[in-house]
């Protein structure tokens, strides 16, 4: 926070921003608490690149000078991250393909599931024996009312996520917990009703 009358490094504070907003999007950092860590570690890199960049005497980066061991670290920092985010997708997407086969055996709208890891699709159908969408292929938004309806009852609910006409994306940040998957799937769940009663009619 900035104190009256005080004086700011506006570029240090926007280049902070600028690292807190690529941690938490790249990383899902804050998730984990290691916001000021990834931060960090990004700002170390970067600023080995530039350094290397503008540099007139460019130094191999196997040289051990401070700075390239400030940029050594600081990528290991970020392999660390990255590799725990890929074991919890394996791990997380394992729980999501299950909770999907789940639904697709349980809600008639449900015509097919693909995923791999938390990259997910699922695929709505009017009837399984023929595969007919539930809604047409580039059908028009008189057509579209029971993926809108779903969409609103996903948005009410606080599950964000990507409609397009017959299939819905499952695709939660890579940092996600289980309970936050478990949470998410229950509104999925619910949310299936809607279009079971569309295939109901």
């Amino acid at each position: 926070t900035w104190g009256d009358g005080e004086k700011r490094n506006v570029h240090a504070d926007m280049r902070q921003l600028t690292m807190e907003i690529a941690a938490k999007t790249l990383f899902g950092a804050d998730a984990h608490g290691q916001g000021p860590v990834v931060a960090q570690a990004l700002a170390d890199v970067m600023d080995a690149f530039t350094r290397r960049l503008f540099s007139v005497l460019r130094l191999p980066e196997s040289i051990p000078t401070p700075g390239n061991v400030r940029a050594w670290r600081a990528a290991k920092r970020l392999d660390t991250i990255l590799y725990g985010l890929i074991e919890n997708s394996r791990r997380m997407g394992g729980i999501l393909g299950a909770a999907l086969d789940d639904l697709k055996a349980r809600h008639p709208s449900v015509g097919d599931v693909r995923y791999i890891g938390l990259f997910a699709i699922v695929e709505l159908v009017k009837d399984r024996g023929t595969r007919e969408p539930l809604v047409p292929f580039n059908a028009a938004p008189s057509e579209m009312a029971p993926m809108a309806a779903l969409g609103s009852y996903f948005r009410e609910n606080g599950l964000f996520t990507f409609l397009r006409w017959n299939s819905f994306f499952c695709n939660p940040p890579l940092c996600i917990n289980e309970e936050q998957l478990h949470e998410a799937i229950e509104i999925i769940d619910r949310g299936l009703d809607i279009t079971d009663e569309e295939v109901a009619r």
